[in-house]
C-alpha cells in the first residue's frame, strides 16, 4: 500500500492543487527520531505536448497489471506550466512495509478529456506506466514525459510506451538515487535518426482527436526509396483475409519481394516471399502491387522493373492471399529494351485492376522503334490482360493499349479503376527536367485515343508531387504541388467526371509548405478525401487537409512526431473502408518503413 502526499516541489501550488486534484489527505510523513532520510519516491511529470492542448492529467497508483488498470485516478491536475512543459510533481510514501513494491500510470488528454481516455487508450490519449520498489530511508525520484510520439500507443498493462514504442515499465529502483532520476532500463532506443531535433509540441490538435502514432513496419537496411513514388503502392488490404499486406524489398537479400501482414496495422508479421526474376538493386520506386477482391478472393498483380546488366525489362506476377499465407506466380516479362541508360531510371511502373478483372500494367521500358522509327525509351506504355482475371487465374499482359511518347523520360505514372471496365491512365508530361509542367492522361472509355494535358496549364511541379484516385465509379480527384519559386506550397485540385471524360478545377486547397519531392497522397472513402503530404519543417511531420465534397480544410497534423520522412505513399482507393499512408524514415541506413492506419481520418 502506498500513500501520496504533497510534493515540496509543489509546495505553493498545494492550495490549487487541492481544487484541481483529486488525491488522498496530503500529509507529510515525519521524520523518524534517528533523522534518517525518509521512504519517498518523487515523481515528476513533464510533457512535449503544448499545455494549451492538454485537457488534465491522471495518476492512479497500485499493483502492476490488471489490478492497477482497473483502479480510479489518484489524482487528477489541470495543471500545465507553458515554459518547461511541467504538470506536477508528486510524493508518494508507503503505508505498509518499506520496501513495498510500487506501480503507477499517468494519463493525459491531448485535444480530449482525459475523463475519455480509456482502454486501449486511443488517438488523444498519451500514457505512461512506472513499477518499482522503494529503498528504506532512500529518497527516489522518478521523471516521467508524457511524449507526443506515444498519443495513441496501446501498450499491455505490465508495459510503457517511450519514443513511439512499447518497452518494460518496471525500473531498478538503485538507479533512481540521483536528482536527475531514473530511466526506463532500455529506454526504447531512439531511431537511427534521432539527430532531427524534438517537435515543440504539435499544432492545435483538430476536432477528430488530432495527430496519431505511426508503427514501424519493417527495417530494410540500405533502401532509401523503399517505399516507393506516391503514385504506387506497396502496401494494401485484403478484404477477405480482413489484414493488411506490406510488399516490400530488402538489402539483406536483394532476390526476394518480401511481405509481412498485420490485422490491426500495429503488429507485424512475417508472410512468404517470392523470388525475382532479377535482383532488385535497392530500388523501391522499380515496383507496385494492385488489390482486388475477384471471384470472392484476395488478389493482387504485381509490377516490377529490373535493370541489373543488359536489357532493361518489365515483369509481371499474380498472387492470391488466404488469411496469413500468400501464394505467388512466377513473374513473366512483359516488355524489355536494350536501349537504357541512366536518366531512364528508375521505371516508376504500376498495375491495377478494372472492376470487370482486366488487368493492366504500365512501364517505359520498351523498345519504342516501331512507334518512332529510333531507338528510344521512358515513354508511358499501357498493357493489359487478354483476359479477365475471374480469381483463379489470368491471361497473359499482351494487348498493347497505350503508346505516348514523351520529350524525356516518365518515371511516375498511376493507373486508376472506375466503374466497369473503364481504367485512367495519367503520366507526368516529361517535358522538362526535374521538373515537368504538367500531367497528361488517356482512358479506356475513349479507346486509350486521348493523349491530353490534365491541368491544362505549365507550372513547374516536382516529379513525385502529385497524386490521383478515384472517388466512385465515374469521379476522381487529382492534385499536384506546384514548386511556386521554391517555396512547394501551393497545390492545385481538378475532378474528373468520367461520363463527360473531362477535368474540370475542384476546390482550392489552402498553401502549405511541403518538403519537395517527397511525395503528396490523395485517398479516398467515396464521400470525403484526404490529401496527405510531409512537411517541409525540421520535424518532417505529416501534414493532412480533408475535402468533405465542396471545400478543403485547414492544413493539420496527422503525424507529429520528429524524424527524417521521404517517399511517402498510400492505400485507400480501391478499398475504401481502409486506408493507410507509410513512408520511408531515417536519416541514414539501416532505413525503416513506418506507417499509419489513416482510415478514421476522412
Amino acid at each position: 500500500m502506498t500513500r501520496v502526499v504533497a510534493s515540496r516541489l509543489e509546495s505553493r501550488k498545494l492550495s490549487k492543487m487541492r481544487r484541481s486534484l483529486v488525491i488522498l489527505v496530503a500529509l507529510v510523513v515525519a521524520m523518524i527520531a534517528s533523522c534518517r532520510d525518509p521512504t519517498e519516491i518523487t515523481i515528476v511529470v513533464t510533457t512535449d505536448a503544448k499545455c494549451a492542448d492538454l485537457q488534465g492529467t491522471s495518476i492512479a497508483i497500485g499493483q502492476l497489471g490488471d489490478a492497477l488498470e482497473n483502479k480510479p485516478p489518484s489524482a487528477v491536475s489541470s495543471q500545465c506550466d507553458v515554459s518547461t512543459g511541467r504538470i506536477a510533481a508528486l510524493v508518494v510514501v508507503p503505508s505498509g512495509s518499506r520496501d513495498d513494491e510500487i506501480a503507477f500510470r499517468v494519463v493525459a488528454g491531448v485535444g480530449k478529456a482525459v475523463g475519455d481516455c480509456t482502454a486501449p487508450f486511443g488517438p488523444g490519449c498519451i500514457v505512461a506506466r512506472r513499477a518499482l520498489r522503494f529503498i528504506p530511508h532512500t529518497p527516489l525520484y522518478v521523471p516521467v514525459h508524457l511524449a507526443v510520439s506515444c498519443a495513441g500507443v496501446p501498450c499491455s498493462a505490465t508495459s510503457t510506451c517511450q519514443n513511439g514504442r512499447c518497452v518494460d515499465s518496471r525500473i531498478d529502483s538503485a538507479q533512481c538515487e540521483s536528482r536527475a532520476g531514473c530511466e526506463l532500463p532500455d529506454g526504447g532506443a531512439p531511431p537511427a535518426d534521432a539527430g532531427v531535433p524534438p517537435p515543440d509540441g504539435p499544432p492545435p490538435p483538430p476536432s477528430d482527436g488530432g495527430s496519431v502514432t505511426a508503427h514501424t513496419l519493417a527495417t530494410v537496411g540500405n533502401v532509401e526509396s523503399e517505399t516507393g513514388f506516391a503514385q504506387q503502392q506497396h502496401v494494401v488490404y485484403a478484404t477477405h483475409g480482413a489484414r493488411w499486406w506490406l510488399f516490400y524489398i530488402d538489402e539483406a537479400d536483394q532476390s526476394v519481394l518480401k511481405t509481412e501482414w498485420s490485422t490491426d496495422f500495429a503488429t507485424w508479421t512475417a508472410g512468404a516471399s517470392m523470388t525475382l526474376a532479377e535482383r532488385s538493386n535497392n530500388e523501391g520506386r522499380n515496383f507496385s502491387v494492385a488489390y482486388a477482391d475477384l471471384g470472392g478472393k484476395d488478389v493482387v498483380h504485381i509490377a516490377f522493373s529490373h535493370h541489373t546488366t543488359g536489357d532493361a525489362n518489365a515483369y509481371h506476377a499474380r498472387a492470391t492471399l488466404n488469411a496469413g499465407t500468400v501464394t505467388f506466380g512466377a513473374p513473366t516479362l512483359v516488355a524489355s529494351s536494350a536501349y537504357i541508360f541512366g536518366d531512364a531510371e528508375p521505371d516508376g511502373p504500376v498495375a491495377a485492376t478494372s472492376s470487370d478483372g482486366t488487368v493492366y500494367s504500365a512501364t517505359g521500358w520498351i523498345n519504342e522503334k516501331p512507334f518512332k522509327g529510333f531507338d528510344t525509351v521512358g515513354n508511358m506504355d499501357v498493357f493489359a490482360s487478354s483476359s479477365p482475371d475471374d480469381g483463379t487465374t489470368s491471361g497473359p499482359l499482351t494487348r498493347y493499349v497505350l503508346h505516348s511518347w514523351v520529350p524525356l523520360f516518365v518515371h511516375n505514372r498511376a493507373l486508376v479503376p472506375l466503374g466497369g471496365a473503364q481504367m485512367l491512365a495519367v503520366w507526368s508530361a516529361a517535358d522538362t527536367s526535374p521538373d515537368p509542367s504538367d500531367l497528361s492522361w488517356s482512358g479506356s472509355a475513349a479507346g486509350w485515343s486521348t493523349n491530353a494535358s490534365l491541368f491544362g496549364s505549365s507550372a513547374a511541379t516536382a516529379m513525385n508531387d502529385w497524386s490521383v484516385c478515384a472517388a466512385s465509379a465515374n469521379n476522381a480527384h487529382a492534385v499536384r504541388r506546384k514548386v511556386n519559386g521554391g517555396a512547394n506550397d501551393a497545390y492545385e485540385h481538378f475532378r474528373f467526371d468520367a461520363v463527360a471524360g473531362t477535368w474540370t478545377p475542384g476546390g482550392a486547397i489552402p498553401n502549405d509548405a511541403g518538403a519537395y519531392g517527397t511525395g503528396i497522397v490523395l485517398l479516398t472513402n467515396g464521400a470525403k478525401a484526404s490529401l496527405f503530404a510531409i512537411g517541409a519543417d525540421a520535424q518532417s511531420r505529416v501534414r493532412r487537409t480533408t475535402w468533405d465534397g465542396s471545400s478543403w480544410s485547414p492544413w493539420r497534423t496527422a503525424v507529429g512526431s520528429a524524424a527524417k520522412r521521404a517517399f511517402l505513399s498510400g492505400s485507400g482507393c480501391g478499398s475504401k473502408a481502409h486506408a493507410a499512408i507509410i513512408w520511408t524514415e531515417g536519416g541514414a541506413a539501416p532505413y525503416r518503413i513506418l506507417g499509419v492506419d489513416v482510415s478514421a481520418m476522412f
